[in-house]
């Protein structure tokens, strides 16, 4: 990566660049299979709770309820009207 080998002036970051350099492919495997684990979590979401909640109403919204965690915004009154027995 053409980015990277301007970090080479120092020997903490020639260290960094060296560990990213070697492992992109692991990173790019890694990323791979989030997105696919978290499109099916997001798809479950959809199916399991689109008839009993509006949040998880379609494939889109169940999404957007997914990625509320990785914005740290800790909005859970939509559980609070959940059935019971759900």
């Amino acid at each position: 990566m053409q980015l990277f080998k301007y970090f080479d002036f120092a020997q903490s970051t020639s260290m960094l660049s060296t560990a990213i350099n070697r492992s992109t492919h692991d990173l790019i495997g890694f990323g791979l299979m989030f997105f696919v684990i978290f499109l099916a979590f997001a798809q479950f979401g959809s199916l399991v709770f689109g008839n009993y909640m509006r949040d998880f109403s379609t494939f889109g919204d169940s999404l957007c309820v997914h990625t509320v965690p990785f914005k740290h915004h800790r909005n859970y009154c939509f559980l609070v009207k959940t059935p019971v027995g759900l």
